[in-house]
């Protein structure tokens, strides 16, 4: 499942990227004038601008609201659109700022931050030229005055040459506006460099490539969202839907004793072992001395085993006892596996005038051991499957000692359970069987009035789990006859 949802995730990543509009970005720097050069109203005294703070101040100019109003006029379109295809990022060691800037082509994105450089250049103009004008506005009243005074002079000097009073203050007066046009030129250099706080623009440069979508990048991550969104969802079944991860939470759960573990702890393919395993089980079903059928029931298909069917029945027979093997399954499991898949068999009864018997096999259920075998046979709707099976029972039983059946899942066991003849129930659970999957099967056991003997507890693959063998009555010379 998790690599089932990494797969689909990675897919439709892929397919997300082929519809989506392909972005290009282009990058361009404003270089901003040095704050610290002696520039501005008082060239005698320039006080200190921290740098980083100056230049973080120009990129929230740059992407102050009045710029991208300026420039979505320009294309047509919202300052908030504008804002959320542009980025500015100021620089920690120099002086500039780098504007970048998104749209569906190179060309787009290279206008796009182009008209940021120069809305901002615009907008922030006419603020930082307005104390230059006023500073100069000033200096041409003073001059205009100093232009008033020097002509006083030179009328009374007309008048009195030589008089060195007049000389005197004729030459301050001279020095006076010298000064102011030199003051007046500098603050117009001043005005002109420091109107924007721009040095220079750096024409914008496109991406060549798009830079979204991305395929292999998003592949890789709607895997990984698909993998981890599995997992949860595994995680979330697992916290409402636990399971039997060991034999004592089955135990409780069922209300059942355990009669084997398989594989046997520290003993995995120990023949021995699992031949003391199921003399165990078997002993314990010749203890329910009414009960002559022996319903060996999965809680699900999945843990449905049919070895373990084939063992019980053969450590029955090793008791002296004659048993026989129904294979009642929805599933054919243990027809198929016998290799009786198209002999007939259970859906074969109702036809035959022979009864049950004439049709009975038999399957190699240990080394050397064979037991009469009764298969699916071909397949039949339920209810079709159910007489046959109720047929099969109640002829085998007069001339078997015990049917040992592979019955079907809880939600048809009812179809397994003979009214007529005591059944005893053998669950099979594993350590992925849902207790609530096994509450229901004991519920099932108990409106049918079916005593329960125990449950057998696989947690892994043992050593009986092998291919079976089979043989049918028109290959009889070949094998001995049940």
């Amino acid at each position: 499942m998790l690599l089932l949802a990494a797969a689909f995730g990675a897919s439709a990543a892929l397919l997300l990227s082929q519809v989506q509009t392909p972005k290009y970005s282009a990058t361009g720097r404003l270089f901003l004038v040095d704050p610290n050069r002696d520039f501005g109203l008082d060239p005698d005294q320039a006080p200190y601008t921290d740098p980083r703070r100056y230049t973080r101040m120009r990129a929230q100019l740059v992407a102050s609201r009045p710029v991208f109003e300026g420039v979505a006029q320009t294309l047509g379109t919202t300052a908030e659109d504008v804002a959320d295809r542009v980025d500015v990022l100021p620089s920690r060691e120099a002086d500039f700022v780098t504007i970048t800037g998104v749209a569906s082509t190179e060309e787009g994105a290279e206008r796009l931050v182009s008209l940021v450089q120069d809305e901002y250049e615009e907008v922030t103009t006419g603020a930082q030229q307005a104390p230059y004008r006023r500073a100069i506005e000033q200096l041409d009243r003073d001059r205009a005055a100093l232009l008033q005074d020097l002509r006083r002079v030179n009328a009374a000097l007309a008048q009195s040459p030589g008089s060195p009073e007049l000389l005197a203050e004729r030459a301050v007066l001279r020095n006076d506006y010298r000064f102011l046009r030199a003051r007046q030129a500098t603050l117009a250099s001043n005005a002109g460099l420091l109107g924007a706080g721009v040095l220079l623009a750096e024409p914008p440069v496109g991406s060549s490539t798009p830079i979204s979508p991305r395929p292999m990048r998003n592949a890789v991550i709607g895997g990984l969202l698909g993998f981890l969104l599995a997992l949860a969802l595994l995680w979330w079944r697992a916290g409402r839907d636990p399971v039997a991860s060991s034999a004592e939470l089955v135990e409780a759960t069922l209300g059942g004793p355990l009669l084997a573990e398989l594989p046997l702890p520290g003993r995995r393919g120990s023949a021995a072992g699992l031949d003391d395993a199921f003399d165990q089980i078997a002993y314990a079903i010749l203890a329910e001395r009414e009960a002559r059928i022996v319903l060996v029931a999965p809680v699900r298909e999945a843990d449905r085993q049919p070895a373990i069917v084939l063992r019980i029945a053969a450590s029955l027979a090793a008791t002296g006892k004659r048993p026989a093997i129904v294979d009642a399954s929805d599933s054919r499991a243990l027809t198929e596996r016998a290799g009786s898949r198209d002999d007939p068999g259970l859906s074969e009864v109702a036809q035959h005038e022979g009864g049950a018997r004439a049709l009975v096999g038999a399957v190699e259920a240990a080394p050397g051991r064979w037991v009469p075998f009764l298969g699916a046979g071909q397949r039949r709707r339920a209810h079709e499957r159910a007489g046959s099976y109720e047929q099969a029972t109640s002829q085998l039983l007069q001339e078997f000692d015990l049917v040992v059946v592979d019955a079907p899942q809880a939600r048809s066991l009812a179809a397994a359970v003979s009214l007529e003849t005591r059944s005893a129930a053998v669950v099979v659970a594993g350590r992925e069987t849902p207790l609530d999957a096994i509450a229901a099967l004991r519920r099932d056991l108990v409106l049918l009035k079916t005593p329960l003997l125990g449950f057998v507890y696989v947690r892994g693959r043992f050593g009986a789990d092998r291919r079976l063998r089979a043989v049918a009555d028109d290959a009889a010379a070949r094998r001995p006859r049940p």
